[in-house]
């Protein structure tokens, strides 16, 4: 073998002879040749236990959760979710600054009578250093529970393309501080969120429902709980305003079934809810069995 690789180095044997005397050298070199025991050794490696010291393992966590906080932690410009309808304008506005909106964002009575049970109107401010939003803005704070909300709300007529179009925000911000300890007058603030809630009406009765996350300072996980939350916010309203029992408040039928939709949308939204069927309807009557 030895003076057949010299042969080939000296180029004295054909090209064919030199192929068929390789192939048995290849089989000799571990792996070549054998997809199977790559794959026994990478998976091997899946297996294989390394041990860190507890501060290098410490560091590369804190490495991580600061790599993630980056990209899904403190943002500005977070979230933003719209549809449309062709509601009453004044029916919107009613419900964005009324508290059939908090109803939707707390997502089941229960958890509404949780926060509100214990919210305390504050005091406006009179300075502007003192103000969250505005001099303007209201105040609330809901006890035990370490939170502070404020909000604005505006309704005004704006010029776009030389005729007035109307638009409505609801301005607000929510400071979660450390519950109980912020009763006692020391705040640990863990997270602080603003948002925008508005319409703006278009030609042809078009009505634009946005939400919009203006700031959100606080750790990762908590922004992804809050996206996906406000994800349900934006879809629960979309379901409400657009069915037919928004803005029919003077029939109770439709009436009843805007409470249950509030109450719990999931609920009534539901696949698994039985359908309700119209039997008989009139001017006057209306028989329903559900």
């Amino acid at each position: 073998m030895p003076l057949f690789g010299l042969l080939c180095r000296l180029h004295a044997v054909p090209r064919f002879a030199r192929a068929v005397a390789i192939v048995p050298a290849m089989k000799q070199i571990p792996l070549l040749g054998q997809p199977a025991a790559v794959v026994r050794r990478l998976h091997g490696l899946t297996k294989c236990r390394v041990v860190l010291p507890l501060p290098a393992a410490a560091f590369c966590l804190f490495a991580v959760n600061n790599l993630v906080q980056d990209y899904f932690g403190t943002s500005k410009d977070f979230f933003h979710g719209s549809f449309t309808t062709t509601k009453d304008p004044d029916d919107i506005a009613e419900f964005y600054q009324a508290e059939d909106l908090l109803k939707v964002i707390a997502g089941h009575p229960f958890f509404f009578r949780l926060f509100m049970d214990k919210v305390v109107v504050g005091d406006t401010p009179v300075e502007e250093h003192q103000a969250l939003l505005s001099v303007d803005e209201s105040r609330m704070t809901v006890k035990n529970l370490g939170m502070e909300v404020a909000f604005k709300i505006t309704d005004q007529d704006e010029d776009f393309e030389g005729k007035a179009m109307r638009t409505f925000t609801r301005h607000e911000r929510f400071l979660d501080y450390f519950p109980l300890l912020s009763d006692w007058g020391f705040k640990v603030l863990l997270w602080d969120q603003t948002w925008t809630y508005g319409f703006r009406c278009h030609e042809g009765g078009v009505v634009e429902v946005y939400h919009h996350g203006n700031d959100f300072y606080g750790p990762w996980p908590v922004r992804l709980i809050v996206q996906l939350h406000q994800r349900y916010v934006l879809w629960a309203c979309n379901r409400l305003i657009n069915s037919e029992a928004f803005g029919n408040d003077e029939d109770g039928f439709w009436a009843e079934k805007k409470q249950e939709m509030l109450d719990c949308m999931p609920r009534v939204a539901s696949p698994f809810r039985a359908k309700e069927r119209t039997y008989s309807e009139g001017c006057a009557m209306r028989i329903v069995i559900g």
